[in-house]
């Protein structure tokens, strides 16, 4: 409890609030201003606030926690700590779906309902996940976003959460900070095992304190396990590589729950997507041969996400499975945009406490694509 002084300078109250019991934690850019991009390959390593309901009281950080589940039966007080729970077996075996698009305020209203399903692994009921995770970015890029919750991410929910109930699933979150959306739901089977729910908007957008730009997280105790899962949408444009590193250090280090585990990064699991924004450092004219080529690994070899992660300077912890697709940014109906050099911009990584204390990983990456028959965007969608 007490004052605080929070990222941006932002000074914040905190009261006492029920910890959690000792031992559990084992283990879119809008319409683009800035006009074409040059074709000139570059060197490597060459924000509305979030949703609220009083926009005269408009703080640059916003903290929202909620548990949704009560504490556990007491029928299982007298569980031993060895003693295999069926929680702790689905948390260590969870089969986890996690979905990121830039939509570019496009509404999904009038979208393919088999692709959609596609995207969230949702088209083959003996195949569900067991978490399912979705990203938004550039949902609302209104003025009305800066300060509420609005139809359009509205319209997204009621489209997901009822394709998500038909087929067994609960509803974890569901939280925007203007542009940014992320949404989460366990299968039924689950429910009774999540724990400890709290969801975070850390804007990082103009000046420092819009949430055009930003991240939005959600965390809870599956089992004995801890997920954090983070929407991040970060700086846009070629050059702004130092300022990206910026957003993901402010998101990472300044993200707090208001209960322990309280930073991101001593969850079991960190599950960090969206429209990271990194691009590639190479000339239009390599890229297109490249990309007639279909080299994905060479265009890779100028990917700024890549060098920075090589170079410490951002997502140093974080894993990433091979790309094997051409990049998602940016288009104009199925062909790249003229006006821009294509990017592998939309992104999903992980982190994992064990295996950075050299234990056995238990993180398996089963599939990692995107879906280039989705047109409704200038991204491709990405799981």
């Amino acid at each position: 409890s007490g004052d605080k002084v929070l990222p941006h300078g932002v000074k914040a109250t905190f009261i006492p609030v029920q910890q959690v019991q000792p031992g559990l934690l084992l283990d879119a850019e809008p319409q683009d201003p800035e006009g074409p991009e040059g074709i000139g390959a570059l060197p490597p390593g060459a924000i509305i606030s979030p949703n609220l309901n009083q926009p005269q009281q408009q703080p640059a950080f916003k903290q929202q926690s909620m548990d949704r589940k009560p504490s556990a039966p007491s029928s299982r007080a007298g569980t031993s700590a060895t003693e295999a729970r069926p929680e702790d077996e689905a948390a260590s075996t969870a089969k986890i779906r996690i979905c990121t698009w830039n939509v570019a305020e496009f509404s999904g209203q009038l979208m393919d309902t088999d692709e959609l399903k596609m995207w969230l692994g949702l088209d083959s009921p003996d195949h569900l996940p067991d978490i399912l995770a979705v990203g938004l970015q550039e949902v609302d890029m209104s003025v009305k976003a800066m300060v509420m919750d609005t139809s359009k991410a509205g319209k997204w929910h009621t489209t997901i959460s009822q394709l998500a109930t038909a087929h067994g699933m609960w509803e974890v979150c569901s939280q925007q900070m203007m542009g940014v959306w992320l949404y989460l739901c366990v299968r039924r089977h689950l429910e009774h095992a999540v724990h400890t729910v709290q969801v975070l908007s850390n804007p990082t957008g103009w000046f420092g304190i819009f949430g055009n730009k930003g991240g939005v997280l959600c965390r809870f105790r599956l089992g004995t396990k801890w997920y954090c899962f983070i929407n991040a949408h970060l700086a846009a444009h070629h050059n702004k590589v130092n300022q990206r590193n910026r957003n993901y250090k402010d998101i990472q280090e300044g993200s707090l729950f208001r209960t322990p585990p309280s930073t991101i990064m001593i969850h079991d699991y960190v599950f960090w997507f969206g429209d990271l924004n990194y691009r590639l450092d190479l000339d239009r004219t390599t890229l297109e041969e490249m990309l007639s080529s279909m080299d994905c690994e060479g265009m890779l070899v100028g990917d700024q996400l890549k060098q920075q992660i090589a170079n410490g300077k951002a997502f140093g912890m974080f894993k990433e499975a091979d790309i094997q697709w051409t990049p998602t940014y940016k288009f104009k109906g199925d062909s790249y945009s003229a006006k821009r050099r294509p990017a592998y911009t939309d992104r999903i990584l992980w982190y994992e406490a064990a295996a950075a204390r050299q234990m056995a990983a238990k993180v398996a990456c089963r599939g990692y694509q995107s879906m280039r028959e989705i047109d409704d965007s200038d991204h491709k969608p990405v799981f």
